[in-house]
């Protein structure tokens, strides 16, 4: 299933989604929380945000795009690479 949550600043999109994640047993990929987390660890993608954020403008669609990307390929290889425990010391 995929799901497509849009809405103004503040309109609840995230909580909406939180929630509706939580009861459909999906993931949650929210390119706002990538944003976030890029400016607040001060990435490169980062650095070309937070001049719009702090201004309270939108961030350009081409820096945007590449968020996405970093966010579809972060969660493909969370999705592909599950890690498997292999115990050390077999009975």
């Amino acid at each position: 299933m995929r799901l497509v949550i849009l809405g103004g600043p503040g309109a609840g999109k995230g909580t909406q989604a939180q929630q509706l994640c939580s009861n459909l047993s999906i993931p949650l990929l929210a390119v706002g929380d990538i944003l976030r987390e890029a400016i607040a660890e001060d990435t490169d993608l980062g650095k070309l945000a937070v001049s719009y954020v702090e201004r309270g403008e939108l961030v350009p669609d081409a820096t945007m795009i590449q968020f996405g990307v970093k966010l579809i390929v972060k969660s493909w290889i969370n999705l592909v690479f599950t890690p498997v425990l292999i115990p050390l010391n077999p009975p």
